[in-house]
């Protein structure tokens, strides 16, 4: 009988998953933002906050992908309408590695999705910088 070892990878940008109020956030600095935004709705700054709202893209009916941001809500304006806000929490570059060569969570698939939010939906992506 093979024993077989499974080494836990580690993610990508070196974040970790974390729960909070029934969520599973992609790193602890989006799980902040949540916490803020939870404040801003109380206070009335903010409305309608949701998680992980989900946005597919379909071409003759079929799925090829979708987007899923990590936050949308209303934000009210001055003469009493709203305006809908989709973030999505960004870290700044940062260097890693022997050569400290530059990286990014704007992936390029990311890139494609952002724009196809803009192209389908008219719904432009709010990054937040998480610092």
């Amino acid at each position: 009988m093979a024993i077989v070892f499974r080494s836990r990878k580690r993610p990508k940008y070196g974040n970790k998953k974390v729960r909070a109020d029934g969520y599973v956030f992609d790193s602890l600095k989006e799980r902040d933002r949540y916490f803020q935004l939870r404040l801003m709705e109380k206070a009335g700054e903010i409305k309608a906050l949701e998680v992980h709202p989900t946005y597919p893209f379909e071409i003759n009916g079929m799925l090829v992908s979708h987007y899923e941001g990590d936050f949308r809500y209303e934000r009210p304006n001055a003469d009493g309408t709203r305006t809908m806000v989709l973030e999505d929490v960004k870290s700044k570059p940062a260097r890693r590695g022997k050569g400290k060569k530059r990286f990014s969570t704007r992936t390029e698939t990311y890139r494609v999705k952002k724009k196809l939010m803009q192209a389908v939906y008219g719904i432009t992506i709010t990054e937040v910088d998480a610092g």
